[in-house]
């Protein structure tokens, strides 16, 4: 080997035992945390989008099934005129007496006992549960 080639190698050596610079040790972690908030901030517009989709889906079959129910069994007619006798005479008389007779009749308060019953059930369930828990956490603690 000659004095060039010692140079080189030499030149080559120190290079490779020299640590990274602090500059660009900087500059790659910064990029890495803007692309992890970049990510988390991604996710979260998916997770609302998701929520906004299904909102409106469960928003539009819930509207459905009140046209359908008004049509098929409380026979209230959707097509709109804008005389003006028709703006008094909405079918409210008539519309709110099958309600009534739906919503009061014997069988219907039937269901909402056993509803209430349930709620009043799930609510001891969870109040009951609690107690256990946080007396297993006192017990688990001494």
């Amino acid at each position: 080997m000659d004095s060039d080639d010692k140079y080189l190698k030499g030149i080559f050596s120190d290079s490779v035992n020299d640590a990274v610079p602090l500059s660009f040790l900087a500059v790659v972690n910064r990029k890495i945390e803007f692309e992890k908030a970049a990510r988390i901030k991604r996710a979260s517009r998916k997770e609302i989008l998701t929520q906004v989709l299904f909102f409106a889906a469960a928003l539009s079959i819930l509207i459905a099934a009140f046209i359908y129910i008004g049509k098929n069994y409380f026979d209230i007619n959707f097509s709109f005129t804008f005389s003006a006798a028709d703006k008094f005479n909405l079918g409210v008389k008539s519309a709110g007496l099958r309600v009534k007779e739906v919503f009061l009749n014997p069988d219907s308060i039937i269901w909402y006992v056993i509803a209430l019953n349930t709620a009043l059930l799930v609510v001891l369930q969870q109040i009951i549960q609690r107690k256990l828990h946080t007396s297993d956490k006192k017990t688990n603690r001494n």
